[in-house]
């Protein structure tokens, strides 16, 4: 019987395992598309895309337009807003919900005979947080995607500028060279913006608001004021570039000071038990073949 309830255990943590997985599955490659390419979801985002609309009327009535703005914001954050509407992402939450409830309900009426409701609220509060996490995470990996490749995107512009482009042409011909990523996509779609009629001010501050990023908040505000107030545009350009490189060994050299402290946890709980188990186990047998201490 304890096999059994081992068995039975393993199999529900796997479960878990697997439908967390399968979130990210379906959640990660929104975040991965870009401006300049065809939006090829993967088969498992297609696959499930027709059962976030059959909830999606129900999960609109769920925000407000005070929430709807709250994650539309955290969706351009996080790169998602021109892959999916806020009302699917609230979709994709209730099924997490009705997902994670329901497996743990079958669970518990499987090992206990009834079905345990504190269990059952736990993991659809687990289902709904779970979406808001892996967007919140993704808007983390993806900030710091632009804050290293900021700096050679301001070098890029302001060697177009030093060679006689004007600042418009020199930021179309750096967002043109610069390598793929978060922060190329967001100035391509503010291009886009500027192409289509929006005033140049107007789309680098929407993407200012968008990103939320305060290097690339300088940046788009320095940009604005050299514009309004005049100066040298190259040396500006120069003089940020060079304070984001020195801001990111400053970061570096403060992750690598919390390194030690990070490895403390580990080194304690699991690396310490087993070097002494394997350094103490032959004194403890030949202790306990001798009779013990006394």
């Amino acid at each position: 019987m304890d096999l059994l309830l081992v068995i039975v255990w393993v199999t529900a943590a796997i479960t878990a395992m697997s439908l967390v997985l399968a979130a990210r599955m379906i959640l990660s490659p929104i975040a991965g598309q870009t401006v300049d390419a065809p939006r090829s979801l993967s088969w498992l985002w297609t696959a499930a895309l027709p059962a976030i609309r059959l909830l999606e009327p129900l999960a609109a009535l769920t925000l407000s337009a005070h929430g709807q703005r709250r994650m539309s914001e955290q969706m351009g954050r996080a790169g998602w807003s021109r892959a999916m509407s806020a009302t699917q992402v609230r979709s994709i939450q209730c099924w997490a919900v009705i997902v994670f409830a329901a497996a743990c309900s079958l669970g518990s009426l499987y090992l206990r005979g009834q079905i345990h409701a504190v269990s059952a609220f736990i993991a659809a509060l687990a289902g709904f947080a779970l979406p808001l996490h892996v967007m919140r995470r993704q808007s983390r990996i993806r900030r710091q995607r632009m804050r290293r490749q900021l700096p050679f995107l301001i070098d890029l512009v302001a060697m177009s500028v030093d060679a006689g482009l004007p600042l418009s042409a020199a930021l179309n011909q750096a967002v043109d060279r610069a390598p793929g990523g978060p922060l190329r996509e967001e100035f391509l779609r503010a291009l886009g913006e500027i192409k289509a009629g929006r005033s140049r001010d107007e789309a680098l501050t929407a993407l200012s608001d968008r990103v939320s990023q305060p290097a690339l908040t300088q940046f788009v505000l320095a940009l604005l004021a050299i514009q309004r107030d005049g100066g040298s545009v190259l040396h500006l350009l120069k003089t940020i570039a060079e304070q984001q490189r020195s801001d990111r060994l400053i970061r570096a050299e403060h992750q690598a000071m919390q390194a030690p402290v990070k490895l403390l946890f580990p080194l304690v709980v699991f690396i310490f038990p087993g070097t002494f188990a394997i350094l103490l186990y032959p004194v403890v047998a030949r202790v306990i073949a001798q009779g013990g201490l006394w």
